[in-house]
């Protein structure tokens, strides 16, 4: 038995983390939420559903400081209000994962697969947080140890609620601008833009576009077709735009599921006709419309596969309709259908030249 756990000492060390990177056993006094996520995770868990695809978190490195990084900071404090929600960051070395060896795993956690660093929470990280002048977000969440730097890593991002671990992410990098985050297709140059961290300057990219594919969302109240002055500035302030021409608009309206489909239509169609007023005045009346409105069942169909109501997905429309006629149903799914009340528009521009 002493030989064989010799043998053991020899080789273990190939997929293990250095001595050093220890995480504590009781992982900070983080939470494991499998027993209570469906109250622990609650809050935490509805913020990330309504998040606009468009506003995206991740990490990024600068001379091995690990920042959290959030392109919009008006979530900010959606995702983090209580003193111990919080954001860690699992370092995981792509070393620890060689084809090479037969076990392939340093550790097989709940919380983390590498190096777990101590959390950062919103009690003490709210009143240093950076913020750019596009509204991008900075936290700096740790330092890459010695025993990682120079090593090929990827970031796992764990959201904390009340010390719980409610969500978990692998991230390699984030995208730096907007427009890389949107549906379409460039042209670009790429001119150096900075953000200060204390004495350091983060380094990142801003792109001048020479043509364009505009993405907006105007959402929609229940029953209701007009819109407010605020949701659609974005839009008026770019059709305003001197240096492009318009070449096409596609305009897609939506109403939610639930409800008779014949008012459902009635909405979809008004909601369509409101968007093309905000285009009358900005030269776009011989610019081809394209125009097509419909029940938003696709999103319906995703944003409840993970949500306890994913059992209306076994369902027909017709059948998924006659429940919603339930009002205490349609109130307890209201928090996904408001998302659901929109239209959506597409424009390509070209760069006058």
């Amino acid at each position: 038995m002493k030989y064989l756990s010799i043998l053991f000492i020899l080789f273990y060390p190939l997929v293990s983390q250095p001595q050093s990177l220890t995480v504590p056993e009781d992982v900070y006094g983080l939470k494991n939420p499998t027993q209570d996520q469906g109250k622990a995770c609650t809050s935490c868990m509805q913020v990330l559903m309504q998040k606009p695809a468009d506003v995206q978190f991740g990490f990024t490195v600068q001379d091995n400081d690990i920042y959290f990084v959030l392109t919009d900071s008006r979530w900010l404090e959606l995702l983090f209000n209580k003193s111990h929600d919080g954001i860690a960051v699992d370092i995981v070395s792509r070393d620890l994962y060689s084809c090479k060896l037969k076990v392939n795993r340093a550790n097989k956690h709940w919380a983390y697969d590498g190096y777990l660093k101590e959390p950062v929470y919103w009690k003490d990280f709210k009143k240093t947080t950076l913020v750019d002048e596009k509204g991008f977000v900075f936290v700096k969440v740790g330092t890459v140890p010695d025993e990682l730097a120079g090593k090929e890593l990827e970031y796992n991002l764990l959201l904390i609620s009340n010390k719980y671990v409610c969500h978990i992410n692998t991230f390699f990098s984030v995208p730096w601008d907007r427009w890389g985050l949107l549906e379409m297709g460039l042209f670009m140059d790429t001119i150096p833009s900075k953000a200060k961290a204390g004495a350091k300057e983060l380094t990142y990219e801003k792109y001048e576009l020479f043509s364009k594919s505009m993405k907006f969302e105007v959402p929609f109240e229940k029953n209701k077709f007009e819109y407010a002055p605020s949701d659609i500035k974005a839009l008026t302030d770019s059709l305003k735009l001197n240096d492009y021409e318009i070449k096409d608009i596609q305009i897609r309206a939506y109403s939610s599921v639930e409800g008779p489909e014949k008012r459902n239509i009635e909405l979809q169609e008004k909601r369509a006709e409101s968007i093309i007023r905000i285009l009358q005045g900005y030269q776009t009346e011989k610019i081809n419309k394209d125009v097509q409105a419909s029940e938003n069942w696709v999103e319906f169909l995703e944003d409840i596969s993970a949500s306890r109501f994913s059992y209306l997905k076994s369902l027909s429309k017709g059948e998924i309709k006659q429940k919603l006629e339930d009002k205490q149903l349609t109130d307890q799914l209201e928090p996904i259908l408001k998302g659901h009340r929109k239209a959506i528009l597409m424009i390509n521009l070209e760069k006058k030249s």
